[in-house]
This record gives C-alpha cells, sequence and structure tokens, in this order.
C-alpha cells in the first residue's frame, strides 16, 4: 500500500505503470525523518507523467493537450536496498516503473534503471505541469 495514492488515482483514475514518464529529480536522504521519527533512507522520485507517455520517443516533439493530464508526481520510499543500475542524463525516460505493493518492491527500467524494496511509500505531491514538466 502506498499512503496517499489517491492523489495519483484521483487524477488518472488508476495507479498508471508510468511508462514514458520522465525522471525530473531523485533524491537519497541517509537520515530523513518523512517516515520515521529516528531517521531512515529515504528515496525521493519526482516523475513527469501523462497520458501517452509511453508513446512518446526520445528527441520526437512533446504536444501538449490539456487531456494528456500532465503532472509532476512525487513519491517517496523508505527503502532498504537501494540499487541505481545506470542512469543517463541525455535520456532519463523511464520504460517500466513496477511498484509492487504486496512484496513492497520497485523496479524501474529505461533511461534510469534501478530497483528496491521499500518499509513504506508516500505520494508526497501531484501538480499540474506543462509539456515540459515545469508546474503551471
Amino acid at each position: 500500500m502506498i499512503d496517499s495514492s489517491e492523489l495519483v488515482t484521483d487524477v488518472y483514475g488508476y495507479w498508471p505503470k508510468f511508462e514514458g514518464a520522465y525522471v525530473i529529480a531523485a533524491t537519497i536522504e541517509a537520515d530523513s525523518t518523512l517516515f520515521y521519527e529516528l531517521g531512515e533512507r529515504t528515496f525521493t522520485i519526482d516523475l513527469h507523467w501523462w497520458l501517452g507517455a509511453k508513446d512518446h520517443y526520445p528527441g520526437g516533439p512533446i504536444i501538449f493537450a490539456p487531456d494528456d493530464l500532465h503532472h509532476r508526481i512525487r513519491i517517496a520510499f523508505c527503502v532498504e536496498d537501494l540499487r541505481v543500475h545506470t542512469f543517463f542524463c541525455s535520456n532519463p525516460q523511464v520504460f517500466k516503473l513496477l511498484i509492487e505493493a504486496d512484496s513492497r518492491s520497485v523496479a524501474c527500467e529505461g533511461g534510469f534503471e534501478m530497483s528496491f524494496t521499500y518499509n513504506d511509500a508516500k505520494v508526497l505531491s501531484v501538480i499540474p505541469c506543462d509539456e515540459v514538466g515545469r508546474p503551471v
């Protein structure tokens, strides 16, 4: 279960796989108190995702349509064993982001590849943005 997941599902009607999303920011904190007062390792990821993102290709036109629901989504995880395999700044596009609530595991493929298990997860914000990910 991801706390505050309704922030995402209220906008899109379902929990997406975030295919084609762009990683706007990724932060690792060694002693964050977001989940626990004594502090834990926390990984926070900011994604730019919209309906039709999976059909976009790197370097191709990003076409803005109000119906596409462009949003910046910030999700935080209290992580156990974070492994960032690759990160290509030239293409931070996500091909697949699988968040498995039952096994509390995350796997990301694409220009940003990582895997980890987590104790807790929370959607921190869902903010409307323009076609390049700037808040509007």
